[in-house]
Order: structure tokens, then sequence, then C-alpha cells
């Protein structure tokens, strides 16, 4: 199976007929070839999905490009990775957009090519261009989920609450601030404000800082990321505030964080997973070349992960947390 490549700008701006020799080989030998273009690489989420996308390609025994944009969630770097993998004429694309808006002519090229597109994470919606299926969590739910087992966690009745925000204007980030926007306002509790903090760790702990000067007395801050609320920890956790955090997605890092402190801070977390969505969307674009026929979507809805939870122990003993 091919190494991981990432692509450094000055390399695909200068070396690009080097890149066009480099892997033409597998058109000639019948193996199936498939191109997976991610956000980024800083964020434990990707790290996690691209890991669970290789270990999928080495078991089904095709061979996997897997790129990724130098800089976190630049749409103008994956526009000119769908250009370098055009040149070697992929059997399918696995696309997760960092602007799903922004990703539509990288896009309408591969459909110009006529090679099908499986999208993840970030559905593409715009009609003038095709795509095969999406494969993600419902973003929606995530947020309302686990803002529901943010008041219920607590017990506060009429509570307040800040959103940690990813990227502005990311489809799957507007869509967890939708969500739980809803479910806090069904439940009686007040959103104090949305902040965004870019999937960074260091944003978010900058963020989170201001949001603990602006609104003392806050309850729950809820990040869209749980990378994010992570890098935010300290700063709660040295602000003297009883402020608890909820966090969509879980990591090896957040669940023995949680386990460690008996979930002081971090009371919860839903499950948005990136090892089902990599071996998934593999497997799918394997299925797909093969001329299987292909759902519209495959959506994973979110489990609640705390210690009340049924799937706690399950969780915990998955990252091999004892």
């Amino acid at each position: 199976m091919r190494k991981m490549s990432i692509a450094f700008m000055i390399i695909f701006l200068f070396l690009t007929p080097l890149f066009a020799g480099g892997s033409g080989e597998s058109a000639d030998d019948g193996r199936i070839n498939v191109a997976l273009i991610v956000k980024q690489q800083t964020n434990d989420f990707w790290v996690e999905m691209i890991a669970n996308a290789e270990a999928k390609a080495e078991e089904l025994d095709i061979d996997l490009d897997v790129l990724v944009p130098l800089t976190p969630d630049s749409n103008e770097e994956q526009l000119q990775l769908i250009e370098q993998a055009l040149l070697d004429s992929p059997d399918c694309f696995i696309i997760a957009p960092a602007d799903s808006n922004g990703i539509v002519p990288g896009i309408e090229l591969i459909n110009e090519a006529g090679i099908p597109i499986i999208v993840c994470d970030s559905a593409i919606t715009d009609p003038s261009v095709e795509t095969l299926t999406f494969i993600g969590s419902d973003n929606y739910a995530c947020g309302y989920e686990l803002a529901k087992a943010a008041v219920r966690l607590t017990g506060i009745e009429n509570g307040k609450v800040a959103i940690i925000e990813g990227r502005p204007g990311q489809a799957s980030s507007l869509e967890r601030s939708a969500g739980a926007e809803a479910a806090y306002k069904e439940l009686g509790w007040t959103v104090v404000d949305k902040v965004p903090a870019n999937w960074s760790r260091e944003d978010a702990y900058n963020a989170s800082q201001n949001i603990l000067q602006a609104y003392p007395g806050i309850n729950v801050i809820q990040y869209n990321s749980v990378s994010m609320a992570l890098g935010a920890y300290d700063a709660v956790e040295q602000s003297g505030q009883d402020v608890k955090i909820v966090a969509v997605d879980k990591t090896k890092e957040s669940l023995q964080l949680m386990k460690d402190t008996n979930c002081e801070i971090l009371i919860a977390s839903v499950d948005n997973p990136p090892d089902v969505m990599g071996a998934n969307a593999v497997e799918i674009a394997v299925r797909c070349v093969q001329g299987e026929e292909i759902a519209p979507s495959y959506l994973a809805t979110g489990a609640i992960i705390a210690p009340s939870e049924e799937n706690w122990d399950e969780m915990l003993q998955k990252y091999g947390i004892v």
C-alpha cells in the first residue's frame, strides 16, 4: 500500500512533472486506486480517520493515496490536491471538504473526468455538481444530543452556555451549533455567546479565557470538537469557576482525562466516530469501483459518552484505558 503523502505547496507548484509520473502503475496492474483528500492532520479526529482508512485499504489490498493540505482547512490547497490527484486518474475520490462551497470547482473537474466522489464529514449540497454518497455523522443531532446531555448531567435549570465553534462557515460546525442551540432553547437554557476557534487547541484556549472573563457564572461551555475542549481544559480549570465542558468527538486522550478526573470538568462527549468514517469510506469506494449499488448517504448517530452511559466501559476498553 502506498505511503501517505503530504502535499507541500512548494512541491506542488514546482515539481508537478514529478508527481505526474509517480504512480501510474496502479492503473496498469489492475489494482484499485483511491485518492483520499482530508482537511488537515493536526486534529486528533483526522489522525484517527486516516489511520483507519489506511488499515482498511491494507485489509482490502488496494492503493490509497492520502493527500493533506499543508495549511489546515485550506480550500485553496485542497483544490490543488484534486488537480494533482487527477494526474493519476484514481478509480474513486474520497473528499472531506474544508469548504463545502469553495470545493465545487474541484468537484467539477472530477465530474468532467467521470470519476465517482465520496464526500465525508461535511456534505456538498451544490446541485450543479455530482457526488456519489455522503458518509458522516448527523452533525445537527450530535450538537443537539450533546446539549441535552449537558443539561441532564448538570441538573441545572435555566442555565447559561457558550459554544466554541470550529472554522467560520464550515458546514459541520454550523450544524453542530444549530443543533445545540435548538436543544438549549427547548430546555430553557440561554446561549450567551458563540465563538469560532478554528478547530485549534490554542485558539480554543484563548476563546475560552475570553468567555470565562466575559460571562462569570456561566455553567457550561460546549465545544464542536474534543480537541478544542482539550486545548481549553486548563483555562477552565485555572479559572476557579464551576464550569463544565462537553464536546463533540472522543479520543484516547479525552477518555483518559475523563476517567482520571472522574469527569469533574469534562463531563461528556458525543461520539463522532472517525474510525468508522475512515474505514467505511474506503470500503464503499471499493464497492463502488466493483459496480455495487451505493446508497445516497451513510449517517451515524453519535452516542453520548459518559460514565453514566452503557457504552462507557466499552469505550475505555476500545482505547486500551484501564
